[in-house]
Order: structure tokens, then sequence, then C-alpha cells
């Protein structure tokens, strides 16, 4: 008996010290588990914030779009200051851009500068059938995942093309002496795409959306497409070119 006790002493200090251990390690796990959350949610709320900002931003300008009337040009800018953050808001005219949905495939990549993807931009638009002109899709998203355009990328072609334009045709460009562009009321029907975006040293947050004016009261815009990107620092961010 004495002996065993002797045995089960010697082993006292080194159990004790691997339970202490053992404690220890589940402590730090929790400890690291609700940091991890802690993290998450932080960064939850500021996603949502950052959100709210840019939806509150759009309709800010949508709302002076409304009641000043839009310039006739293919893109005019505006800046608007919400929560301490500086929104900078680009408007761009559907009835002056290609379409990625029916136009030709040689107007759709004539805007693109950048080389690899202009070249992906002709691949998704080839047809594997010689009596279609070009392959066709259901949805602007289809289009750009057939590009297999990055976030930068899709911002760039949203910037550059649309999706649903209500003419059969591009409207042509005013003319490059046209320094204030003659600014008419909105007509129901009308069709603008709104780019918002915030920049900060972590990355830019942008927010697309195509929207219709229905002139109706309590509800005079309509979504048809929205898209939030998140382009890292150092991205390139193209604008079509000024007429």
């Amino acid at each position: 008996m004495t002996a065993t006790r002797a045995r089960f002493r010697g082993f006292t200090l080194p159990l004790t010290l691997a339970l202490a251990f053992a404690i220890m390690s589940m402590a730090a796990g929790l400890t690291g588990l609700v940091t991890v959350k802690a993290k998450a949610a932080r960064q939850k709320d500021a996603d949502l914030f950052a959100l709210i900002t840019l939806e509150s931003a759009t309709q800010a300008g949508l709302a002076a779009l409304e009641k000043d009337g839009a310039p006739q040009a293919p893109r005019w800018e505006r800046t608007e200051r919400l929560n301490n953050r500086q929104v900078e808001l680009t408007f761009l005219s559907v009835a002056y851009k290609p379409d990625a949905g029916k136009d030709p495939a040689a107007a759709l990549a004539a805007g693109v500068v950048q080389p690899a993807l202009r070249e992906r931009v002709v691949r998704a638009l080839a047809s594997g059938d010689p009596k279609i002109a070009r392959a066709s899709f259901a949805r602007l998203g289809d289009f750009l995942k057939a590009a297999e355009a990055s976030p930068s990328e899709e911002d760039c072609l949203r910037a550059l093309m649309t999706f649903g334009r209500q003419g059969p045709k591009p409207l042509p460009l005013p003319p490059a002496t046209a320094l204030s562009p003659e600014i008419l009321p909105l007509a129901p029907g009308d069709v603008v795409e709104v780019r918002a975006a915030v920049r900060t040293d972590r990355y830019s947050d942008i927010l697309w959306q195509r929207v219709r004016y229905s002139g109706a009261p309590g509800q005079p815009w309509h979504i048809h497409d929205w898209r939030r990107l998140r382009l890292a620092p150092g991205a390139v961010l193209c604008k079509p070119p000024q007429p």
C-alpha cells in the first residue's frame, strides 16, 4: 500500500500540470473564439453601415435627378457626403451605351482597352453556330460570368455597357463641343445606371444599380439590377471614354 501511494504521489504534479495546461488551452480557445466572433460582428456592422451609406447616397442622387432633370449626356457625376463619408456618384444614361444582350460583339469589345479582357469578352460573345451572329444571355450577370470578369473588370464592363436598352441602337454621342449639355425633365420609362463608390485605405466599396423612372408618387424608381462590388487597393478603375 505504501509503495502504491508513493507511486501515485510521483504522478500528482505532472497530472496537475497537465490538467492546468488543458484548462488554460480551453480558456484560450474560448477567448479566441469570442474574439473572432466579436470581430466578425463588427465587420458585419461595418458592412451594413457602408451599404446604408451607398444606398442613401444613391437615393439622394436620384431625388436630385428627378427634381432637376437629366443632362443629355452619356455620363455625369455628383458627390454626396453622408455618415462622415464622401460618396462618389456616377450616372450613366443607358440610351448611349452598347447593350450586352443584343448589340454586335465588335461594338461591345470596341470600348474595352485591356487586351486580355477584350479577348475574353469576344470569346464569351462568340457563337458556336455559324448561323447565329453571337451568343445570347438572359442577364448581364450571365455575360460577366462567361467573360470570367474579376470584380475590377466587372466594374469596368458595367461602366462601358448595359443590358436591356430600350432603343434598337445606342444614341449617337453628343458633339464634343457641347460644354453644357441640355437638361431635360425625366420621362416615365427613362433608364439610368448609378455607380456609388466609397474609397478607404483598405478597399473601394461600390454599388451599381440600374433603375427605371416611373414617375409614380411614392415609388418613382424601379430597380432592374443591383450589384455590390468590393475592390482591393490598387485595383484598376476604368470609366467610359468622354465624348
